[in-house]
């Protein structure tokens, strides 16, 4: 370390710069309310100041690593989705000690956390190695909603892959130019702030219903089971089933298990070698009913589920993306002195994004 990164660090320890938020025991941010707070600088030295900015943004990244043998590649992926930068004091500032230190200067800012975005990309200019729409990420340019967020670890025999979508606030005291002042705080990000989303409330969530291959019984009757699932659900939801079957009467259903088993796809970019895709699966169990004595008729039962509430929700972004969810369903039934088991696999159930808009209030006091 050189004796101007020593000399920084030591002011930036000496000197505080923090953020702190109107509320600071709100757990939700969501598109389209009011972000709002504070910068706190508080000088134990006279302090010269160029400007003091304060940035909110949302980034994704992925990182693939392919090695074999001793030879590594690595792959790498930045979309910014959102930057907006306030600047909340214009210099040059000389802030005095208050109090000896123990008091503060506070500057007010406010954001509005947008609804929808694009990704950016740092090298979209650059004409050789620019990033090409590739299903299914979107294109650099799409317009999309905000993706949750994310982080997320896998392996494979080759390597390993990392993704991550993250929300931050980061305040910057830049320093002045010829300023008089001997102490200054060099530019950097302090208290970085991390935010949980939820959606607040839920639409009515319909339903579809699915019918399995016919079943042959040794009375050489047949029948079908039937069940019925939402449409769209959301993390620590309901997930409400109906079952039934059509063609044979005195059947009782004794287990049934459901699954949402979801792609998590990281895309990374190597100069030499071009994209690289790395795929992870996402399985969550919504329900396992081992001992059920349900009566299987045509007009069809209800049992209640719930979705987990650490479940991805679904979202395509330009490096990191889960489309969609398989519903993968396994069940047993009696039929007198006969046990019938089956399976149906259902694609395209989609789980709401916690920071999709149903409605929303300002999270500040």
């Amino acid at each position: 370390m050189g004796w101007r990164d020593s000399i920084n660090q030591n002011l930036a320890q000496s000197n505080s710069l923090t953020i702190e938020l109107s509320d600071p025991k709100s757990q939700y941010v969501l598109p389209g309310t009011v972000l709002s707070g504070h910068v706190v600088v508080r000088p134990v030295k006279p302090l010269t100041v160029g400007s003091l900015c304060i940035t909110l943004y949302g980034i994704s990244d992925a990182h693939i690593l392919r090695q074999i043998g001793t030879i590594q590649n690595h792959f790498f992926g930045r979309g910014f989705l959102f930057q907006e930068i306030q600047t909340v004091a214009t210099g040059p500032l000389t802030l005095e000690p208050i109090d000896g230190g123990s008091s503060a200067y506070r500057y007010p800012f406010s954001f509005t956390v947008p609804e929808t975005t694009r990704s950016m990309k740092e090298n979209t200019a650059n004409v050789i190695n620019k990033w090409k729409p590739k299903p299914p990420f979107l294109g650099a340019e799409e317009m999309h909603p905000l993706p949750p967020r994310l982080e997320s670890k896998g392996k494979s025999p080759f390597g390993f892959h990392e993704s991550t979508v993250s929300y931050r606030l980061d305040a910057t005291c830049e320093k002045t130019k010829g300023g008089t002042s001997p102490m200054w705080l060099p530019q950097m990000a302090k208290d970085v702030q991390f935010f949980p989303v939820r959606a607040q409330q839920m639409p009515d969530i319909g339903s579809r219903p699915l019918t399995s291959q016919p079943h042959s019984l040794k009375s050489r009757q047949q029948f079908s089971f039937i069940i019925e699932l939402p449409s769209i659900a959301y993390p620590g939801g309901p997930f409400p089933l109906r079952v039934g079957q059509s063609g044979v009467t005195g059947l009782r259903l004794t287990s049934l298990e459901v699954k949402l088993q979801g792609r998590l796809v990281t895309r990374g970019r190597n100069i030499l070698f071009g994209d690289k895709v790395a795929e992870e699966k996402k399985e969550v169990t919504v329900a396992n009913w081992a001992n059920l004595d349900l009566p299987l008729a045509p007009e069809l039962g209800t049992l209640q589920a719930t979705v987990p509430q650490g479940i991805i929700p679904t979202f395509r972004s330009f490096t990191v993306a889960l489309p969609e969810y398989l519903v993968l369903i396994k069940y047993q039934v009696n039929a007198r002195s006969e046990v019938v088991k089956g399976e149906i696999r259902e694609g395209s159930l989609h789980i709401l994004s916690p920071i999709s808009k149903y409605g929303g209030k300002s999270i500040t006091k």
